[in-house]
């Protein structure tokens, strides 16, 4: 017995399930059709007044735009709820634009609607309508080559419409007017031509092999149009001219090197006179070290005089013959000459003209 009644509670939870289910999809779709039919009824508004206005003169351009209008809301009413009604009436709003390839399809599945409803008499004109189209329009032909077709990841569209490859080649029926076929890859170049076509007329455009696309390399990468070498004549960022700025460096080398010349020298010459006075006193073999010590000094103070004058008078040169920003040249001429010192002196001439 207990058996029995969980059967029939298990049966009645699957019902209940199913009716809560169907009430749910009528409640979808309740909405979907009210705005379906609502859609419907301004499309054939405006096919109406696209026919008023097709009989004013002047008033074709006007009275094309209120039928494509009117054809958007057929095809948007059928999408949203589906009649046979809804269809014909998108077919033929298609049919009176003359875009015959998009109404062929249309007429067809009306076709086999009517068949499945055994409605003969609609069936034999749906097809009828159907041939019409099926006679007027135009076919395109896209024909790719087999060196486009061996590239890498290329993809084929019509009017921006994919292509699959098991199209290439084959005639696909499209509205009268403008077809831009479009062919891309990774690493090529895109692409594309236009043709325009007539009813019942067939083109065929061939898509050639790709070009490939220039590298665009990071602008990190990127390499300046034009590299200019620096100008000898450019000032530094001292505002002077290279050469001077190499003189001044000069110059302080020379100063440097005659700065110890003159302590070397000044060394060695109190050093000797140190020795001399010691030889008047007592024997010169006890101021023999001192001696020798003068000797070294006044070798220190030949080798600085000689480096800071070859030094300055770099720096001399360098200076006088740098152009200066303003094109200007300074006339001066310094001239340094070491006097070789021994361990009785030394001196320093320095000769110039400014």
């Amino acid at each position: 017995m207990t058996h029995h009644w969980k059967n029939i509670v298990g049966v009645c939870v699957a019902f209940a399930a199913v009716i809560l289910a169907s009430g749910s999809v009528t409640a979808q779709t309740v909405p979907d059709k009210a705005i379906s039919d609502d859609l419907f009824d301004r499309g054939v508004a405006l096919r109406k007044e696209s026919m008023k206005l097709g009989e004013t003169p002047g008033s074709q351009v006007l009275a094309r735009k209120k039928l494509e209008e009117a054809c958007a809301k057929f095809k948007e009413s059928d999408r949203l709820h589906h009649s046979r009604s809804k269809s014909a009436n998108l077919a033929e709003c298609y049919a009176s634009l003359g875009r015959v390839a998009s109404a062929w399809p249309l007429f067809r599945a009306l076709a086999d609607e009517y068949k499945g409803q055994g409605d003969a008499e609609r069936e034999t004109l749906a097809r009828q309508r159907a041939e019409d189209m099926k006679v007027r329009m135009p076919w395109l032909v896209i024909d790719v080559t087999p060196s486009a077709a061996g590239t890498a990841g290329i993809k084929v569209s019509r009017s921006s419409a994919p292509v699959e490859p098991t199209l290439w080649g084959e005639q696909i029926p499209v509205d009268p007017g403008d077809q831009r076929v479009e062919a891309t890859a990774p690493g090529k170049k895109t692409w594309h031509r236009t043709v325009t076509l007539e009813e019942k007329q067939v083109v065929t455009v061939s898509v050639p092999e790709l070009e490939s696309a220039p590298i665009d390399l990071p602008s990190r990468a990127r390499l300046p149009a034009q590299v200019s070498s620096p100008s000898t004549d450019a000032p530094s960022h001292l505002g002077m001219h290279p050469q001077r700025a190499g003189a001044l460096a000069a110059g302080g080398i020379g100063g440097v090197a005659v700065l110890v010349g003159s302590v070397a020298g000044i060394w060695a010459i109190s050093q000797s006179s140190s020795a001399k006075k010691a030889c008047l006193t007592s024997p010169c073999n006890e101021a023999a070290d001192t001696m020798d010590e003068a000797a070294v000094a006044a070798k220190v103070s030949n080798v600085g005089f000689i480096v800071g004058g070859a030094g300055l008078a770099a720096a001399t040169i360098l200076w006088v013959t740098a152009p200066s920003i303003s094109d200007r040249r300074t006339s001066a001429s310094l001239y340094i000459v070491p006097s070789i010192i021994g361990t009785d002196g030394g001196a320093i001439q320095l000769f110039g003209a400014f």
